[in-house]
């Protein structure tokens, strides 16, 4: 009965997050979705502070609203990369880091990131790789 149920109410939470695009709804804490709006400067200040008291989801689907907006913003790639990295998401945190990398190739933070997942993904090689990345730069892309 309880399955049956939990089924159920999945299936309408997906059906009405489905009228919205990635990133753009979430549901309050009575199950209710409601659309994520915003300037992309409140949406990724919004994430970070998301972020700063361990809410990696709730700042996730602020890093996507915000990437909607604008995408070519190597930072909010990063710290997307980060709060996915949190989740446990380590592909989907690889991914982030490389985008924040073709931003700002020299994206020293970004670089040791990906190291760090790539080392959890057990891919040893890539991960020392992208650590001696940062050793190239300077200290300004820290």
């Amino acid at each position: 009965m309880c399955s049956r149920i939990h089924r159920t109410v999945g299936l309408i939470l997906w059906l009405s997050l489905s009228q919205f695009g990635p990133g753009d709804a979430t549901v309050d804490p009575q199950g209710i979705v409601q659309p994520v709006d915003g300037s992309f400067e409140e949406l990724w200040q919004a994430a970070d502070r998301l972020m700063a008291t361990r809410q990696y989801s709730k700042a996730m689907i602020r890093y996507q609203a915000a990437l909607q907006i604008r995408d070519n913003v190597p930072e909010v790639w990063f710290n997307s990369g980060n709060a996915l990295m949190c989740l446990g998401r380590h592909e989907e945190a690889l991914a982030c880091y490389n985008k924040a990398l073709d931003l700002k190739p020299a994206y020293q933070k970004a670089a040791v990131n990906r190291g760090l997942v790539f080392k959890e993904l057990g891919r040893y090689e890539q991960a020392l790789k992208s650590f001696d990345e940062p050793l190239q730069g300077g200290p300004d892309d820290l």
